[in-house]
């Protein structure tokens, strides 16, 4: 006759292959975290493309303005001459 201790012990081994490949719950987890992450990952994609655009058109607007400046400096010394 098995004791309960040894057949609660026979049980727990023969689940324990079975908690990580075959099982409903650890699936329904990892698909959950799949699209936390999956949301994750396109708002900081989102936020760093406009971070990106940001400083593009900033920096592009300061070299427009150097540029500029140059170009009147350049006009003011032609009209002195």
């Amino acid at each position: 006759m098995v004791t309960a201790e040894r057949a609660d012990q026979e049980s727990t081994r023969s689940n324990i292959g079975k908690s990580n490949s075959n099982n409903s719950n650890g699936d329904r987890q990892y698909r959950h975290w799949q699209s936390q992450y999956g949301q994750t990952a396109t708002a900081n994609a989102t936020a760093t493309a406009n971070a990106t655009a940001t400083t593009r058109s900033s920096a592009e607007l300061s070299q427009r303005r150097i540029c500029h400046r140059k170009y009147v400096r350049l006009i003011r010394k032609q009209r002195e001459n």
